[in-house]
């Protein structure tokens, strides 16, 4: 993971301090750490001053470098340790439909197309969509609609058809569909067009019997679906027909955001704390180092002493008993299951 999860962005601060001495480069924003820790409480941020003070640095910068370094590997270090203890889910990655289709599809409706019932109990997964294949009897162009069952219309995609031939339409930008909501509110999506001259050809939107399109069905529902009012698609029947559309699609699981996602409240959750004080401790572990691997040193700075080399151990001694205790004593959400256990089994015949 190369970047720090928005989540955990901000609830660590550089210092607290409004100090005149520290005013070059200081932030608006400084002392509003969401959990009220700052760099300055472990480490004598004037080291940093000294030895950065010809590379156009400030204590600012330098501090929240630390912090975001810390933070990524604060992710690297918890996910890993879930991985050693729990089995994560295997993403689906495929074509969704069958694309042998030599007869029409007359819906005799308004609208057509597919709804996507995703597995709302795999909190943290998400229907990443690369293409959209078409199967249509003229050679033109469908406008595609995807809906959501909270907010209405998301996205909007135009896709080419061939005549009675599958054609293949790759999107500039993926689209990403969670499974849930932020608000935790589980999410149906409807992919639609409006039906028009250019029929779409039967097919099957689960084709096949084989143990990738079983284990695609782990992951949720895929149905075609058709209707005439689309204030009250969610009314509208199922079937398996696909109605000419053949998303290309990887259905996976954010195994980052069982960590956190969208925000973390420090008044209701007991390991936002943790996670802070990991952070914290970590960033402060990893100052003494960025001291000394300065390139332009200014003459007269003092270097790390033996005294500061020491905290900085035991900061980090800090930070990896906080990633245990989060390993063990928080659920790594449902992106993961149970390793099996490796051994010998006593069987009776």
């Amino acid at each position: 993971m190369k970047e720090p999860l928005s989540c955990l962005t901000g609830i660590v601060g550089v210092a607290d301090t409004d100090c005149d001495c520290y005013e070059d480069g200081r932030p608006t924003d400084y002392n509003e750490a969401a959990s009220g820790l700052y760099l300055n409480q472990l480490v004598d941020l004037d080291l940093l001053a000294q030895a950065y003070q010809c590379q156009g640095a400030t204590v600012w910068s330098i501090g929240a470098k630390a912090i975001k370094e810390a933070t990524i590997r604060f992710q690297n270090n918890l996910l890993q340790c879930w991985s050693a203890k729990h089995k994560a889910r295997e993403q689906w990655k495929g074509l969704v439909g069958e694309r042998d289709c030599p007869q029409v599809l007359t819906p005799g409706t308004t609208y057509a197309g597919l709804l996507l019932c995703p597995d709302s109990n795999i909190e943290q997964g998400e229907i990443v969509i690369t293409g959209i294949g078409t199967m249509f009897t003229q050679t033109a162009e469908v406008t595609v609609t995807i809906y959501d069952n909270v907010t209405g219309a998301l996205h909007e995609v135009d896709l080419d058809t061939t005549a009675n031939t599958f054609q293949s339409n790759t999107l500039g930008t993926p689209i990403v569909l969670p499974f849930n909501g932020t608000d935790g509110t589980a999410r149906r999506y409807w992919i639609l067009y409006t039906v028009t001259s250019n029929k779409p050809k039967l097919g099957d939107v689960n084709c096949g019997c084989s143990s990738k399109q079983e284990r695609m069905k782990e992951w949720g529902g895929f149905y075609g679906t058709k209707g005439n009012d689309l204030a009250l698609r969610s009314e509208w029947g199922m079937d398996g027909n696909h109605y000419g559309l053949l998303p290309e699609i990887t259905i996976r699981c954010g195994v980052e955001k069982g960590i956190c996602d969208d925000t973390l409240d420090f008044a209701t959750n007991p390991n936002a704390g943790v996670m802070a004080e990991a952070i914290w401790y970590l960033a402060a572990s990893m100052i003494p180092d960025m001291i000394r691997r300065s390139t332009k040193i200014l003459p007269g700075t003092t270097l790390p002493s033996d005294e500061l080399a020491a905290d900085a151990q035991k900061h980090a001694g800090e930070f990896s008993a906080r990633v245990q205790a989060l390993c063990t004593g928080m659920s790594p959400g449902s992106c993961y299951v149970c390793k099996p256990k490796m051994g010998l089994r006593t069987m009776n015949f």
